[in-house]
């Protein structure tokens, strides 16, 4: 199974709707916060860039290259952060690897212990 895969999922399906309202009431001030934290040193990297835009790569300065660096560095930290704790909520949520588990499935993708996982996991969703 690949590292990384893409799904599509139905944001106005009931379900998808109770676990993001779930993570909201739970996680929501925090998420908030480091996607405005995101958004901010997006903005940055951007005024940072209009201004040197014109310039070409040999005429910028050392620290001109630091600071391009330096505001790289914090987009992708600050979005790995997001993403780590996206992944830690959705680890911890049941409907949220079956739903994943649920794509999978559908393109052949889940097999084994995984598979048998998926189905211990709907039978127990299902006695709910």
């Amino acid at each position: 199974m690949p590292d990384h895969f893409t799904i599509a999922v139905n944001g106005n399906h009931p379900i998808v709707i109770d676990i993001l309202s779930d993570v909201e009431k739970a996680y929501g001030d925090k998420l908030k916060t480091t996607t405005k934290k995101i958004d901010a040193a997006v903005a940055e990297e951007k005024r940072f860039e209009e201004t040197v835009r014109s310039k070409k790569e040999e005429e910028l300065t050392a620290e001109e290259k630091s600071m391009r660096e330096e505001l790289s560095k914090k987009v992708v930290t600050l979005r790995d952060e997001r993403n780590e704790r996206l992944r830690e909520i959705g680890s911890e949520n049941k409907l949220v690897k079956q739903i994943i588990d649920l794509a999978l499935l559908t393109n052949g993708m889940l097999k084994g212990k995984n598979l048998t996982d998926f189905i211990q996991r709907s039978i127990s969703l299902i006695e709910k």
